[in-house]
């Protein structure tokens, strides 16, 4: 008897574990048309880059 209640347990923690984790919100956030978000390169500012040891240049 313990050994059936221990492989339907693990087979219903496995089949909850194959179900898909759906994260996506019921609505989307409050975002204004004007938002004042400049886009950058890379975290550096317009104009500049990272060089190869994660510098801006």
């Amino acid at each position: 008897m313990r050994n059936t209640f221990r492989l339907l347990s693990g087979l219903w923690l496995g089949a909850l574990a194959a179900l898909p984790a759906s994260a996506l919100p019921l609505a989307p956030s409050p975002v204004p048309e004007t938002a004042s978000v400049l886009p950058v390169a890379q975290g550096c500012g317009p104009g500049w880059w990272r060089g190869p040891w994660g510098h801006c240049r």
